[in-house]
């Protein structure tokens, strides 16, 4: 376990403990026992014991605090193009100074993301040389794409140069990313083997209308700079990130390194 890690762990169980109103004691360790009793004899069989556990509202720090019902929208964002494809050995920090996902997702000049809401969840994945695989690095809840306002500014283009391609933006709020390397991540190609058409919503809309030659995953995604996920999708993806998470901690976004522009 990394230090980080453990300093994180240490400060959620300090919350958790915090929280916590009622301190144990020899009394109600007794209280218990008497009540036990009789279920250790066997009587009161299908009686339901009261919860004698605290409430707690502390969120775990590895996880989005997941929402009470599916979102309306969700979407996986591809950085990175076919000529470029990263090493799975690639810090997952690299990836997200180079792109900047911790604070926009960007698209290609002309090709606005009108199609992305408010609320959006965006997961970003970057391709990968292994399996010619895309691997979701983290998500964030993104911002409707405002023209003028949501473009690459001079300012911009001077750290990266690479936006005068890719101009527009779908700003985010509420990033979290893996801290490792993008092979801790989760891959785009076992989602798709194993959801085929309902991976996305365009393959299961075709594969609904009957369209057999439009159902194929991985030719759907292609010269895409996003796919809309179905709930199913959307679901699968989060599991599997939120184990990552909490297998390799959250990266720190406070350090120096990342920049978060304010207009």
């Amino acid at each position: 376990m990394t230090p980080d890690i453990s300093l994180q762990c240490h400060n959620y169980f300090k919350s958790l403990w915090d929280w916590t109103k009622r301190d144990l004691t020899a009394s109600a360790i007794e209280e218990w026992r008497l009540k036990l009793a009789p279920l250790r004899a066997g009587a009161g069989i299908g009686s339901q014991l009261p919860d004698f556990g605290e409430v707690v509202r502390a969120v775990s720090p590895f996880v989005l605090e997941p929402p009470t019902e599916t979102p309306l929208q969700s979407f996986v964002k591809f950085f990175g193009r076919a000529d470029n494809r990263a090493s799975l050995t690639t810090l997952v920090e690299e990836e997200v100074i180079r792109s900047g996902s911790h604070w926009a997702c960007t698209y290609p000049r002309g090709k606005r993301p009108r199609q992305v809401q408010d609320g959006a969840i965006m997961f970003m994945a970057r391709m990968v040389q292994a399996r010619s695989d895309y691997v979701i690095y983290g998500r964030a809840i993104g911002r409707k794409h405002r023209p003028t306002l949501d473009d690459a500014t001079e300012a911009d283009l001077s750290l990266r140069a690479w936006k005068a391609n890719w101009p527009h933006y779908v700003r985010v709020h509420d990033p979290i990313f893996v801290n490792g390397p993008l092979s801790a991540g989760v891959s785009m190609v076992d989602m798709m083997e194993e959801l085929g058409a309902a991976s996305f919503v365009p393959t299961q809309r075709n594969l609904a209308r009957g369209n057999g030659d439009n159902i194929n995953p991985r030719r759907a995604i292609m010269r895409k700079p996003h796919m809309e996920l179905t709930p199913q999708a959307c679901r699968w993806i989060s599991d599997r990130l939120d184990k990552a998470l909490m297998r390799h901690g959250m990266l720190d976004l406070t350090m120096s390194s990342f920049d978060f522009p304010t207009g």
